[in-house]
């Protein structure tokens, strides 16, 4: 079982939604979870059918801000427990262990004064004591002064208060792999300031059925706030991925037009009419044909490069 949780700071930005596109294309998740999308169910639908998912659940945004959205394949048994403007539950039914886990996406207030409220929150949530339950995302909140690097100390009331909730839910952080701060401000010098806020928590139930779960920072972007890749590790995902990179359709890029060999490459093999092979359809088919072909072979000879250099600045 493999997930994405992400603060993506609203998906009206192209940046992002080519960036979402691009982690579920090479992570290949069962589910995503997305904070602050700043749109409604329309928007996130037609962006759910462009990175690939079949089903989702939506809480709409209260004019630019908020809004979360959970997506996944009608493949696995998800259905929804709870929610409101600070969280989504599903339930997935796993066959092979005779059980319901309780998958919780979790947006802490990001209001100080508010973040009791959020605490209350979960502690609704928590399901019995023998339900297995996941709850991650972004909490607002860190649980110790080393989750954080630089601008002033947190306070130890919100640290504690944020711990004693955990504690009352039962619930054990996952740990980290890679990215330690999820969060930075952008600014430089003095003022850069940068914070664990986003995490993926279990209770025992849970940890006793996964017992390898790994959670990968991700470098970001288009957001302030990184990815969190879950990786459960109770099933093989390698098969889904080769059979979604099997059958890829093709697609002319706009920016190809900026590339005078591209030009050159469309016009030599339109030019190529070949005679005696039926009518002017025929003809326009099979000169199509022609260009998309050696568009496939020159993107990949001639643009590897880009791709390369995309993966070594992420890096």
């Amino acid at each position: 079982m493999i997930g994405l949780s992400w603060n993506c700071r609203g998906l009206r930005n192209p940046h992002t939604v080519r960036e979402l596109h691009r982690l579920v294309k090479t992570k290949c998740p069962n589910f995503v979870f997305l904070i602050e999308t700043k749109c409604g169910r329309n928007k996130v639908e037609e962006i759910r059918n462009k990175v690939g998912f079949d089903s989702s659940f939506v809480i709409d945004s209260k004019g630019f801000s908020g809004g979360l959205a959970f997506l996944w394949n009608s493949s696995d048994n998800f259905n929804l427990e709870s929610y409101s403007q600070q969280h989504i539950s599903l339930n997935l039914k796993k066959e092979e262990v005779n059980t319901e886990i309780q998958f919780t996406g979790f947006y802490g207030s990001p209001y100080t004064a508010k973040r009791t409220d959020s605490w209350n929150l979960m502690k609704m949530l928590q399901p019995r004591q023998d339900k297995p339950w996941f709850c991650f995302g972004d909490f607002n909140e860190i649980l110790h002064q080393h989750e954080k690097k630089g601008a002033a100390l947190r306070p130890y009331n919100q640290m504690e208060e944020f711990r004693e909730t955990m504690e009352a839910c039962g619930l054990f952080d996952c740990g980290f792999q890679g990215q330690k701060y999820t969060w930075n401000n952008n600014r430089e010098g003095n003022l850069f300031t940068k914070e664990r806020l986003d995490r993926a928590m279990g209770n025992l139930p849970l940890i006793r059925i996964f017992s390898e779960i790994s959670i990968y920072g991700q470098v970001a972007y288009s957001s302030d706030h990184c990815p969190l890749v879950i990786n459960m590790g109770s099933e093989e995902r390698l098969a889904v991925l080769l059979e979604r990179r099997r059958e890829k359709m093709f697609r002319y890029e706009a920016s190809w037009n900026l590339r005078d060999e591209c030009s050159n490459l469309i016009n030599t093999n339109w030019s190529q009419q070949q005679e005696g092979e039926g009518n002017q359809m025929r003809l326009v088919q099979q000169n199509l044909l022609k260009c998309k072909e050696g568009l496939i072979q020159w993107s990949r000879t001639t643009l590897r490069h880009n791709n390369r250099e995309i993966q070594r600045k992420l890096n």
